[in-house]
């Protein structure tokens, strides 16, 4: 090989070097803000423009991520938690990375610190090793998963409960079926008592739209916030929809939550539709109920509407974490 030759070979292999250490966008941490940005991605949740069309398909089928694991049934009373799941000693995976992101492993718990590795969406076996470190409003946590080892954002894990366990727990019925009241009696404090204000609430209207993160103040005067959200855009008109969570989302509550007669497990409940009905990415390997209002005696067929319930559990505790709305799409 001559000179020049090698030459041109040596910078096409340090071209490739270097693209293969920067990599794509990885989170570390997100401002706590009442709509924070997709952390360290800004370009991979855009809200979809006023004329795009959500997804669609040919079939009707349910596309869930985990297996249904319940049939549709009448809502049964609530009964008292089963303490020995809950005592187990936990591990974790990555959740709410946002889709084609990686999850950040850092040598100390710093967002500047030199990353040591990356954990992808979903990436289970996760140990934390050590107490976490808080670092501004954020926790940080010592884990280890694999041959990997640092510090990760708290968060983007959570604690793996697998299905048949959540759904065998009588605590989680107690978790849904209090939020269920304190919607009805809009009781804001019992609202605030079910939700983490550090980890916040995951709301999505239509699971294509983009996700509205409340965090703090905002989940602990949930329905008397005044705090205006883009939450996407209306299937078909392409209408935006955009206001508070007591203006936007509280209707929507007493039109298909608080009227919702079925109610299953792990599975999404729903009515015809041409659309997919799947939940996004970001939370499809989350626990949760969904509540299903079907079309009355009188209503049109496709006048239904479904609530997800999203719970994960946190140092112990169960808790609401993300909330998506399910009706017919064009």
């Amino acid at each position: 090989m001559d000179t020049m030759n090698k030459t041109v070979y040596g910078l096409l292999i340090l071209t490739l070097l270097l693209l293969a250490a920067c990599g794509g966008a990885a989170v570390d941490v997100e401002e706590a803000t009442a709509t924070p940005e997709p952390a360290g991605a800004l370009d991979t949740l855009a809200p979809p423009s006023p004329t795009a069309v959500p997804p669609t398909a040919t079939a009707t089928a349910t596309a869930t991520a985990l297996p249904p694991t319940a049939t549709p049934s009448p809502l049964p009373p609530t009964a008292t938690a089963t303490p020995d799941i809950a005592e187990r000693a936990p591990t974790f995976e990555v959740a709410y990375v946002p889709a084609g992101d990686q999850l950040n492993v850092r040598t100390d718990p710093d967002p500047d610190a030199e990353i040591a590795g990356t954990l992808s969406l979903w990436q289970g076996d996760v140990e934390v090793t050590g107490e976490g470190e808080q670092v501004g409003e954020h926790l940080w946590l010592p884990i280890e998963a694999g041959d990997l080892s640092g510090w990760v954002n708290s968060l983007y894990l959570t604690e793996m409960v697998p299905p048949d366990d959540f759904c065998e727990d009588e605590a989680t019925e107690e978790l849904v079926e209090a939020f269920r009241e304190a919607v009805a009696g809009e009781d804001e404090g019992a609202l605030a008592e079910l939700i983490d204000p550090d980890r916040g609430l995951r709301v999505r209207v239509s699971w294509w739209n983009p996700e509205v993160w409340l965090l703090g103040e905002e989940v602990e005067n949930l329905l008397s916030s005044d705090t205006e959200h883009d939450f996407g855009f209306e299937d078909g008109s392409g209408n935006p929809i955009e206001g508070s969570f007591q203006d936007v989302i509280l209707p929507m509550f007493e039109r298909d939550l608080l009227p919702a007669d079925e109610r299953a497990c792990n599975e999404i409940l729903h009515g015809g539709t041409a659309g997919i009905v799947q939940l996004p990415e970001e939370v499809e390997g989350l626990n949760y109920y969904a509540f299903y209002r079907p079309p009355g005696p009188d209503q049109v067929e496709m006048d239904w509407g479904t609530w997800v319930v999203g719970v994960e559990r946190w140092q112990g505790e169960y808790q609401i974490a993300f909330l998506v709305h399910f009706a017919w799409e064009i």
